[in-house]
C-alpha cells in the first residue's frame, strides 16, 4: 500500500500483511494525493502548494520529473488505457476580475509529458475535490460553484453557493456537463469524495458539510 503523508512530505510504503511501514519515499513538497501510472512502477503525486504533478520511481524512490498544472492540485486519477492523468485543481488560477473565473481540470499526457491541457469548470467553480474515472473513460469531479454574479440576499436556491459534480471527457479535452447536487431548500454542502461502481452505473459523492452520501444513477 502507498499513502500520501502530506505533513511529513513523503509517501509511506506499507506491507498490508505485517501492517508496518517498510520505507518512506520523499515526494515533492507536500504530497496530497497519489495514483499509479500504467507502468505500475511510477507514482503520480499531486504536489499541492507547488502547482505541479510529480512523477516518482517507486523502486528507487527517485523523483523523475515535475509537470506544472493549474493551481493547488488536490486529486489525481489515471486513465490507464489512454495514459492520461486527470488532475483536479482546488482553486481558480485566473484573474478574479474575469467574470468567467473558475478552477480548472488539468489533463497530463503521460506519453508526451509536455502536453498539458486545462479544462475550465463553470464560472465561479472552486473547492474542486476528488476526481474519479469511470470504465468508459469519463471523469467525474466534485466541486462547489460560487454565485458571485448574484446579490447575497438569500441562501436558498443556491444564491451564494451551489454544489456539483462535473463530467469531463479527458480524451476530447472538454467538459460534458455539470450536475447540481442540491435540493431546492436543502444544500449538499461541500461535496468531497467521489466513487464509481465497477460497471459505471452508479456514482457516489460524500457530502462532507451535511454528513451524507449522494447516490446518482449515471444512466
Amino acid at each position: 500500500l502507498y499513502v500520501a503523508e502530506y505533513d511529513a512530505r513523503s509517501i509511506a510504503e506499507i506491507d498490508p500483511i505485517t501492517a508496518r511501514v517498510t520505507r518512506r519515499i520523499a515526494a515533492g513538497t507536500w504530497p496530497l494525493d497519489i495514483a499509479f501510472a500504467p507502468d505500475g512502477t511510477t507514482l503520480v503525486v499531486a504536489d499541492f502548494p507547488m502547482n505541479e504533478v510529480v512523477l516518482v520511481d517507486v523502486e528507487s524512490g527517485r523523483e523523475l520529473r515535475s509537470i506544472a498544472v493549474a493551481r493547488q492540485p488536490f486529486s489525481v486519477a489515471v486513465d490507464s488505457a489512454r495514459e492520461l492523468v486527470v488532475v483536479s485543481n482546488l482553486l481558480p488560477h485566473t484573474s478574479a476580475q474575469d467574470r468567467a473565473q473558475a478552477a480548472a481540470i488539468s489533463i497530463v499526457d503521460l506519453v508526451d509529458l509536455a502536453d498539458v491541457a486545462h479544462i475550465a469548470l463553470p464560472a465561479g467553480s472552486t473547492n474542486v475535490r476528488q476526481v474519479a474515472i469511470a470504465p468508459d473513460g469519463l471523469a467525474y469531479v466534485a466541486h462547489t460553484i460560487g454565485r458571485n454574479h448574484l446579490p447575497t440576499t438569500q441562501v436558498e436556491r443556491g444564491w451564494v453557493n451551489t454544489n456539483a459534480v462535473s463530467i469531463i471527457d479527458p480524451r476530447l479535452g472538454k467538459r460534458i456537463g455539470t450536475m447540481l447536487l442540491d435540493y431546492l431548500f436543502e444544500g449538499a454542502a461541500n461535496p468531497w469524495g467521489v466513487a464509481i461502481s465497477p460497471d459505471g452505473g452508479r456514482l457516489w459523492v460524500s457530502i462532507a458539510g451535511a454528513h451524507q452520501i449522494a447516490e446518482i444513477d449515471l444512466s
